[in-house]
């Protein structure tokens, strides 16, 4: 649970000094003695004051993580005040999104049953026919449905964070928790991610933030799929992506082409050239399943995190038109790396609003 400036301090305590506020942080944040003296230095500077209030963790935390730090103080003051005070649609989004990752965070329970509810809408996933990886892989199906949802918008970060449980899932059949994404923020995220995020609204590669939180030495492999499909190489790249499958369980969907009819409404198929229109934008999500349709041939369970459009299926023209890179985790992993182990959370279903875009990384084929 959060605990604000003033709970720490007690209800009849005088207003604490910035000092003993942010060090009262220093566990939760994340931070070393360097980094509080830099943030005091910053707020020195900067002639600001505590009021005891909700504001109060907010303040805290744009100079805890330095943020601003490269730009003048009377420009620092005004974008930081700006944000907690000024109520017009850019400073709005600003402030939402930093309360997301210091009010908010994540919010979880043990329900899973967007999956049940998909069946009944495409029953033909609930066949022998079909092949389900956390249903179906020996060791993951002892872990089943993970879930993470948002009410809308883009996010590269959550197809990241469940891709790496399930590959824990593979590798040991057990569920040791997810990356609880506010967490990482706090503790985790540098400066430069954190003002891109806040103030500019840019998201950045699930690709690369896979590597970051993947434990071990990462080796991903990548299917490409404006080859995959191609009709001279269909048969031999389709089966190397069912192998791949089976064998390391979901992929990351990343650079995914969102367009317009993808993005609105609930519609759970998407079949065929026809439908790709308008890019309106790059997502991520998770490879989980596979199955052949008597009219569509090869259609792909993707798993998302919109609440009206937790699972979606595609063929194969549908998935090469809209161009993502379908990157499978290779390499044993059989925990979350130590330096995140106080940043997990323990539930089966998380929910985090986030709208980080997914962005493509350079020198992405090699």
């Amino acid at each position: 649970m959060r605990r604000s400036v003033a709970a720490l301090f007690g209800s009849v305590r005088k207003v604490p000094t910035f000092e003993e506020a942010i060090k009262a942080k220093a566990s939760v944040w994340n931070l070393d003695a360097s980094s509080i003296e830099a943030s005091m230095s910053m707020w020195g500077s900067d002639g600001n004051r505590l009021l005891n209030d909700a504001n109060d963790d907010l303040w805290l935390f744009l100079y805890a993580k330095h943020l601003g730090c490269d730009w003048t103080t009377q420009e620092r003051k005004e974008m930081f005040r700006d944000l907690i005070f000024t109520n017009n649609t850019k400073n709005l989004g600003r402030r939402q999104r930093l309360e997301a990752i210091i009010v908010k965070g994540e919010t979880s329970t043990n329900e899973t049953n967007t999956f049940e509810n998909f069946l009944a809408k495409s029953p033909k996933w609930n066949t022998s026919e079909s092949y389900v990886a956390f249903r179906d892989h020996p060791k993951l199906k002892h872990v089943g449905l993970l879930e993470r949802l948002q009410n809308s918008g883009i996010c590269y970060m959550h197809a990241s964070v469940l891709v790496q449980a399930y590959a824990i899932g593979c590798a040991t059949g057990k569920f040791e928790g997810m990356l609880d994404l506010a967490a990482f923020f706090r503790k985790h995220e540098t400066r430069q991610a954190l003002e891109n995020h806040i103030f500019q609204d840019q998201g950045g590669s699930s690709t690369r933030f896979l590597e970051n939180i993947l434990d071990t030495d990462p080796q991903l492999v990548k299917r490409f799929t404006d080859v995959l499909f191609h009709p001279v190489n269909f048969q031999r790249e389709r089966d190397d992506v069912l192998r791949d499958l089976k064998q390391y369980g979901p992929a990351l969907v990343s650079q995914f082409q969102v367009v317009e009819d993808f993005h609105v409404g609930e519609q759970y198929a998407h079949t065929g050239k026809t439908e790709c229109g308008k890019v309106v934008g790059l997502h991520a999500m998770a490879l989980v399943g596979h199955r052949v349709d008597d009219v569509h041939g090869d259609m792909y369970l993707l798993q998302n995190w919109w609440a009206n459009k937790p699972f979606v299926e595609v063929d194969a023209e549908y998935l090469h038109c809209c161009q993502p890179v379908i990157s499978f985790v290779a390499s044993a992993q059989t925990t979350i790396p130590k330096r995140f182990k106080f940043s997990t959370n323990p539930h089966r279903h998380a929910e985090l609003q986030l709208s980080l875009a997914e962005c493509m990384p350079p020198l992405e084929r090699n």
